[in-house]
Formats: C-alpha cells, sequence, structure tokens
C-alpha cells in the first residue's frame, strides 16, 4: 500500500464529516443549517490555512457552543491545538473522537502523533500500531521508528526504519522522498545526503519541508556549517516557517558551540514568539550548562507551565535546584570494615552564596572502634571548601580539621576542574595531612595522607569513553612509620542504553604500588603490588517525573597474580544510591556500598552506609543579562 500521508498533511480528511461519527450537541442551540454549517467551516478551514490559529481557535469554539458536533469540529479544534503546541489537549480530543471511530487510521496516526509530543510514548505506540495493521502504510511504521529513536531504543529504531524503507520501494513526490531521506537517515548517515537534499529542493523549490529537514539532517548529523544554506533560504524564502528555523537555528548554534549568539538567538525568539515554550526551555538549558543556575530555573519553570514541557523539563530543575540552591540538613555515614567500624553524625551544607562562587562546610563527630576491642575513641571535625565556578572551569580550595583524643590533623587543599570542549575534561586534587576517612581501619589507626590524584577522559563518540585516573600518596601513621602509595587506572566506558533506563559497562585496569617501613606496617598492612581487572555493570533510572533518582552498579574483577577469576574469590562489589526529592524543598538520599576489596589497597571487605536529610532555601541569583560565561 502506498504513503497515507495525505491524511495527516491535508488540512482536514473530508471523509470524516460523513463517516458515521455521532452528531454530539455542543450547545444549547438547535444547530447550524446545512449551508451555515459549511460556511462555518470553509471559514475555520481558511483561518488554519493561514496560520491564524488563535482565531481559528476562537471561531471553533463559537461555533461549537451553538452547533451539533458530528467530529467536524472537534477534529479541526484538535488540529488547531496540536498546531498551538497544545499536544496534550489535542490527544484528549483525537482519543475522543476514537470512541466512534476505532479503526480510523488516520485518526490513529494523529492519535500517535500528538500522544508522541505531548510525551506520551505509551500511548503512541500503542496508536500507531494499531494504525499498521489496519492501514500497513510505510508512513506508520516510520513514525514508529522515529517514537523508538525518541525513546533511546536505538536497535528497535532501526528495525523499523529498515521495515518502512522495504516496503516503501521506490519514492514518488516530496512526501514520500522526504521520508525516504529521513528513514535512509536513521540506519546511518551517508555522505550523499547533502547532495540528495539539494536536488530535490531544486526540483520543489516551492516546499519549506525540504529547506528543514536538509538542515536538520546536517546538524543532526554533525556537520552545522552545511546546515546555513538551507537555514538561510528557509529563513528569506518561507516567512510562515519562522518558527521552525528558529528551533533549527538554535540547533546549529548549540552545535557550534556558540553560546553568545544563541543566548541572544533566544532572547530576539521569546520576544517575538511569547507563547512558544521550546524557546524558554532552550534558553534555561544554555543557563543550566554555563552553570547559571537561578536563570536557568527561572526559564525552565516557565517552560514547564506549558503541557507538553511539564515532563521534559522536572527532571532538569530538579538537577537545577540541586545545584544551584541552598542545602543544609544532618547526615550519618557508617563504616564497617573487616577489623574496624566508624560511625558519624553531623550537619553538611551547600550552596551558592554568589553566582558562580561554590560553599560547602560540613561539622561531624565520629565514633570509631577496633573489634578486638583494644581501642575505641571519637573523632570530631570540620571541613569547608569554597570554589569559583564557569561554564568550562572551576578552581577551589578547602581546609580539613579532625581532632581526636590522642591526635589532631589540620589539612589545606586545592582542586579544580577543565574541560576545554565537550569531549575531553581534566581533574586534579591535591592536599596535605589529611585524616584517611574512606577506610575504616585507616581511620583508627590514625593515618594521615599527603596526596595527588588526576583524571583524564575522552568522549571518543557518543556512546564510548576512554579515562585515566593518577594518584600518589603519602602516608603517615600515628604510631610512626611511612608509607607510599602510587596507582594508575587506564578505563574505558560504554553506555549500552540510555532510555528508559540508563546501562553502562565499563573496563578498568587497577595499577598499584605501595611500600611502607617496617613501623608502619605493624599500624597498617598495605597491599604492596595489585593488578586487577575490573568490570563494572552501572545502571540508572529516574523515577516520578525525576523526583526519584536510583543508580547502581555491581562489578567483579580478575587478578590472576593472586589466582583470582571473574565473579569468584574476594574480588566482588555493588552499590546502591537513591534520592527522593519531597517537593521542592526537602531531599532525602540514601546510599549503600559493599566492597569485597577496596580500591584503596588495603586488602580490607567493608561496607559503608550513608543518609541525608536536607532542606532547600533560597537559589543563586541571576547575574545581569550577558554575564553568564566566563
Amino acid at each position: 500500500m502506498r504513503l497515507a500521508l495525505a491524511l495527516s498533511l491535508a488540512v482536514f480528511p473530508a471523509s470524516v464529516r460523513a463517516a458515521g461519527v455521532a452528531p454530539v450537541r455542543s450547545g444549547t442551540a438547535a444547530g447550524l443549517g446545512e449551508a451555515q454549517r459549511k460556511r462555518a467551516l470553509s471559514l475555520a478551514d481558511l483561518l488554519i490555512l493561514e496560520r491564524r490559529l488563535e482565531e481559528a481557535e476562537r471561531w471553533v469554539r463559537e461555533q461549537m457552543a451553538k452547533d451539533i458536533d458530528d467530529g467536524s469540529w472537534t477534529l479541526r479544534l484538535a488540529r488547531i491545538l496540536g498546531s498551538r503546541l497544545n499536544h496534550a489537549s489535542a490527544m484528549r480530543l483525537y482519543q475522543k473522537l476514537l470512541e466512534t471511530r476505532a479503526d480510523d487510521p488516520g485518526l490513529l496516526m494523529e492519535l500517535g502523533r500528538q500522544s508522541a509530543a505531548a510525551g506520551e510514548f505509551a500511548v503512541a505506540e500503542k496508536a500507531f500500531l494499531k494504525a499498521r495493521e489496519i492501514d500497513g502504510s510505510p508512513a506508520v511504521t516510520a513514525h514508529l521508528s522515529d517514537l523508538a529513536s525518541r525513546r533511546g531504543k536505538t536497535l528497535e529504531a532501526r528495525r523499523w526504519a529498515k521495515s518502512a524503507l522495504e516496503d516503501m520501494g521506490e519514492p514518488r513526490g516530496v512526501e514520500e522522498s522526504l521520508l525516504h531521506l529521513r528513514l535512509r537517515a536513521r540506519l546511518g548517515w551517508e555522505d550523499a545526503f547533502d547532495g540528495d537534499y539539494a536536488r530535490l529542493y531544486r526540483a520543489n523549490p516551492r516546499e519549506g519541508a525540504v529547506l528543514s529537514d536538509w538542515a536538520g539532517r546536517m546538524i543532526d548529523g554533525g556537520y552545522p556549517d552545511a546546515a546555513r544554506e538551507p537555514l538561510r533560504l528557509l529563513r528569506e524564502g518561507f516567512p510562515v516557517m519562522t518558527n521552525q528555523w528558529r528551533r533549527l537555528e538554535a540547533s546549529r548554534l548549540r552545535a557550534v558551540d556558540a553560546d553568545v549568539e544563541l543566548e541572544a538567538h533566544l532572547r530576539e525568539s521569546m520576544a517575538a514568539v511569547p507563547e512558544e515554550p521550546a524557546f524558554p526551555y532552550l534558553m534555561g538549558d544554555l543557563l543550566r550548562r554555563q552553570k547559571c543556575w537561578g536563570c536557568a530555573e527561572v526559564f525552565l519553570s516557565s517552560a514547564s507551565r506549558h503541557p507538553n514541557y511539564e515532563r521534559s523539563t522536572h527532571e532538569a530543575l530538579h538537577d537545577v535546584r540541586e545545584e544551584g540552591s541552598h542545602w543544609i540538613g544532618p547526615v550519618l555515614r557508617w563504616n564497617d570494615s573487616q577489623s574496624s567500624d566508624y560511625f558519624e553524625e553531623g550537619l553538611t551544607y551547600r550552596g551558592l552564596p554568589r553566582p558562580h562562587w561554590r560553599a560547602r562546610a560540613e561539622a561531624a563527630s565520629g565514633r570509631y572502634r577496633r573489634k578486638s576491642g583494644a581501642a575505641k575513641g571519637m573523632v570530631t571535625g570540620l571541613w569547608g571548601s569554597l570554589a569559583r565556578e564557569r561554564r568550562r572551569w572551576t578552581a577551589g580550595v578547602d581546609a580539613d580539621l579532625r581532632i581526636s583524643d590522642d591526635f589532631s590533623a589540620f589539612s589545606p587543599g586545592a582542586f579544580g576542574s577543565w574541560d576545554p570542549n565537550d569531549r575531553w575534561s581534566f581533574t586534579l586534587d591535591a592536599w596535605g595531612r589529611r585524616l584517611w576517612r574512606t577506610s575504616a581501619s585507616a581511620l583508627v589507626a590514625g593515618i594521615v595522607t599527603d596526596e595527588i590524584a588526576g583524571n583524564a577522559k575522552w568522549k571518543a563518540f557518543d556512546r564510548l569513553r576512554l579515562g585515566l585516573d593518577g594518584r600518589a600518596t603519602r602516608l603517615s601513621a600515628r604510631a610512626g612509620g611511612r608509607g607510599k602509595q602510587f596507582l594508575i587506572v587506564p578505563e574505558a566506558s560504554a553506555i549500552l542504553m540510555k532510555n528508559p533506563v540508563y546501562l553502562g559497562l565499563s573496563y578498568r585496569f587497577v595499577h598499584l604500588n605501595a611500600e611502607s617501613d617496617a613501623v608502619f606496617s605493624r599500624t597498617l598492612s598495605l597491599t604492596p603490588r595489585v593488578r586487577s581487572h575490573y568490570g563494572i555493570l552501572s545502571a540508572g533510572k529516574r523515577w516520578l517525573d525525576g523526583h526519584l533518582r536510583t543508580d547502581g552498579y555491581v562489578y567483579s574483577a580478575e587478578e590472576s597474580g593472586r589466582g583470582r577469576r571473574f565473579l569468584k574469590g574476594n574480588l566482588v562489589g555493588f552499590g546502591l544510591n537513591a534520592d527522593y526529592f519531597l517537593g521542592e524543598r526537602w531531599k532525602l538520599s540514601a546510599s549503600y556500598s559493599q566492597s569485597r576489596e577496596d580500591f584503596d589497597g588495603t586488602g580490607d571487605r567493608s561496607q559503608k552506609i550513608e543518609a541525608a536529610l536536607e532542606w532547600r532555601w533560597g537559589g543563586g541569583s541571576c547575574p545581569p543579562e550577558g554575564d553568564h560565561d566566563g
């Protein structure tokens, strides 16, 4: 069967009026006469065709209040609401129409399109699948491919695209040619795309859809400069498609990392089209990346009031409020190792006292003991940090003070990060005389460390990242003696799935050398040499519109030098984390991890629990316009 595109591209299918939809009296009047109704419907169609959508909606609602609706008015109102980006309301109207036309493939396709745009993916999939059973057209299969792609199901999207291409055969007409190009792109990038779109536009110079598809394909394919020409033609030749040009130009500027131009473009677009929610959403995303959290929250909150962006902005808003507000609350920690355990309770704070300045502080008191009963004690401490953060870099200092019954340790430190572009990132941390608290055995022994650590990561492909961690540590024991460690960890991580669940697989090679004198070894035994291969499976998901975030990991390792194999012996562990936002003001966090052999080289088995309840107030203030980046 050839494409059923006319159902979705025509202003309205005439068959609906005579399709047997049960008449519904919308108002209290007896209804319009036949001639009067035809004139009223024609005027509605004309207003829609001329994109005078606000007038069209007002006119249709007025007629619905006085006429008997056989589906004609409801169908037009659904089309108007969809064009005005109120996809959720349009979806409900198509569902109403399908109550009496359950097997209409055109209505099912429109229901699927509006549901997908509203983020109701399950409803959209069900509608498209039913339309495909009835109609079997490649257009419906193409919608299933688009839907799977939006949901992050890459393999399923390609499978549907391949099926649609096989059903379609050689395309006829501009609509089929555009669909054919979209489906080919789903299967992979082709260098011929630029030329194919150019030829299609030369053959159809009045079709703005060719230009918008052409520009979008170049941007998505990683060639934003090639999108300049079709965008210029779209802007100059098709004023009715100005909104599409604005969105595509924003995508192009985002792709070339032109933040100043992008901000100016979005501000001009918001002023010109204040009812379009995509622009405040994109502005919020831009300011979030620039770490201007307060301004990002303002724009994202504005976009979230639109039904179509209510869901998509929730997760971003939680992230922005997490980073851009003041948070304070109690925290509890328990660290249990083979020979010792440590319980700590404290009060933690984090926030932005000024734009682009981040402060953190914590006061805590803990109790430790050796399980042999040979030693008990308390450790009280204060920790604080202050950092200057911009989009591409962060630099800060911190200080840590710990006091116990028989020793004290004061540690200054510094840290920084730099992301020169979207592919590379680097971090560096250094401190001196800091109490080793990640290991309960080391804390009980009063081990203090001088350490410098660094990390480099490279985004090789969209789903593949390579990294290298390094750490050099000098250790001192309260009872005397010294030791040192040197750690190198190359890593490769692959993203197996992004939606609906994040799933990643990583490989690490832990290369650790350590040495200590005899006095230190009597206090704490260090593993002198580690050569371990780690396989790590990680997963994460957001629930309840982003209110609940969960992630976890499980790992196993092989160390042939000590006869340990994957999934056997001591080198197995896992961890779980959860954050739950209780409204906009409270956050509950909890984590648990169990390690059968720590990366720190002590050879100890341990489990750790941490829980915190934080209260949010205020938020980062917004700097003057144009001063978001650094």
